[in-house]
Order: C-alpha cells, then sequence, then structure tokens
C-alpha cells in the first residue's frame, strides 16, 4: 500500500484534506484496503487497488498525527503504511487600528495595532505600510509626512500561518504660519493710532476756531451747549 507522494511527511494541513494511493498484492487479489487515525479503529476507504480517503480535520486537534494503511486480499493483510501530519487549523488574525483624518506635514503621529486580535491566541507580527514609501514593523510605531497628499495606510497582522490587513487614508496638510496674526494685529493699531490721533487735531482746530470767534461752547445735535477747553494754551 502506498499513500500519494505528493503528500509530505510532516506537512502542515487544515480543513477537509484527500488523501489517496495505490494498493497490490502479491496474489493479486485486493478485497479492500483499511486506514485508521491515531491509533483509533479501523475504517475502509474507497477503492481497492486506488484507494481515496477523505479527512475532515477540522475535529482534530491541532499537531501531529498519524495515519496508517494496509491492504486485504480476503485471507491477510499487507504491511502497514504510516505518514506522519501536521494539523494547523487556524482561524486567522483580525487587523484594526485607528487614526486622525487630518495632520500637519512633519507632525510625529503614532499609529497604534494593540486592538488587533487573534482568537486562537497565536502571537502576532505588525506591519506598518504608510504609502510614502516607508514601512515599520512593531506593534505601536511613529511616522511623519514630509509632503501634503493623501496616503493610504495598512496595517499587515500575521500569526504565521495566516495574515488579515486593515487600510484607511490619512490626509497631510501644510502647517498654517501664525505670523499673519501679529501682523494684522498691528495694521489695526496703526489705523486706530492715526483715527484718534486726525479726531485729536480736528477737536483743538474747531476748539480753537470757535474760541479765537469769542465762542467758548458749541452745541450739539439736541441742542446742547458743550463748553471747548481753550486749545491755543496747550502745545
Amino acid at each position: 500500500v502506498e499513500p500519494n507522494p505528493s503528500l509530505i511527511e510532516n506537512q502542515a494541513l487544515k480543513g477537509i484534506i484527500y488523501i489517496n494511493g495505490t494498493a497490490s498484492f502479491p496474489s493479486g487479489n485486493i478485497r479492500r484496503v483499511d486506514y485508521r487515525i491515531d491509533g483509533g479503529p479501523w475504517l475502509q476507504a474507497s477503492g481497492d487497488s486506488s484507494w481515496s480517503i477523505l479527512w475532515n480535520t477540522s475535529k482534530q486537534d491541532n499537531g501531529n498525527h498519524t495515519i496508517e494503511v494496509r491492504a486485504y486480499d480476503g485471507i491477510s493483510y499487507s504491511e502497514v503504511k504510516n505518514l506522519k501530519i501536521i494539523i494547523v487549523n487556524n482561524n486567522p488574525p483580525k487587523a484594526d487600528f485607528t487614526i486622525k483624518n487630518k495632520v500637519n506635514v512633519g507632525e510625529s503621529i503614532q499609529f497604534d495595532g494593540r486592538n488587533s486580535a487573534d482568537s486562537d491566541g497565536d502571537t502576532l507580527t505588525y506591519t506598518w505600510i504608510f504609502g510614502d514609501g516607508e514601512k515599520l514593523n512593531g506593534i505601536v510605531v511613529k511616522h511623519a509626512y514630509s509632503k501634503p497628499g493623501r496616503y493610504n495606510i495598512t496595517l499587515i497582522v500575521n500569526d504565521t500561518i495566516d495574515s488579515n490587513s486593515l487600510s484607511q487614508q490619512i490626509s497631510v496638510v501644510e502647517k498654517a504660519s501664525s505670523s499673519k496674526v501679529p501682523a494684522f494685529s498691528a495694521y489695526l493699531a496703526l489705523i486706530s493710532f492715526a483715527f484718534v490721533t486726525l479726531a485729536t487735531y480736528s477737536y483743538r482746530l474747531i476748539s480753537k476756531n470757535y474760541i479765537s470767534s469769542g465762542k467758548s461752547s458749541v452745541k450739539n445735535s439736541s441742542g446742547k451747549s458743550i463748553n471747548l477747553p481753550d486749545m491755543r494754551k496747550k502745545r
């Protein structure tokens, strides 16, 4: 009895696997081919001189397992052949992270992959791809962009068997200049100073003219008299 040579000793497999092979006997008569897993009960395979097995490994524990096969000619059994394989029914990890929608050029950004998980409890590796030609490894990393634009950030988590990824987009903008605010404030202050100076000069001129004409007061729009100081004495 010979298992399919495409199956390699200590090969890692998962899910439903198909095992087939050939069988021969000196008498030329093969009644059946039997198999068993991990020393369990003998079961009949499909076929005789060409036989096959479908094995659902999802019902087995992860780790090393042994499949044994023998042929029967109605009188005696052939030599037992065995094949050792490794079952690795694995649940893939899940990548997860959150980021700010908008950041400044040159700003140091922290990328945190600690929300990623593996339901099997496997140790994960983390790879960050930032979309600007740079990448880093680690569960928590920092990166800064040198140019404005929109970048796709991808986190890949791997448990050595399966991997999973998540991508999100970030907008990088030029930092707004703060020098415009003081300049504008200075401009307003200059206008205010000019207005006050002009108003003071006008008031002095008006009061001087009125007093020179013998008037010491003026009336406002409501008809009320307002005394005018003698601006001629002030220099």
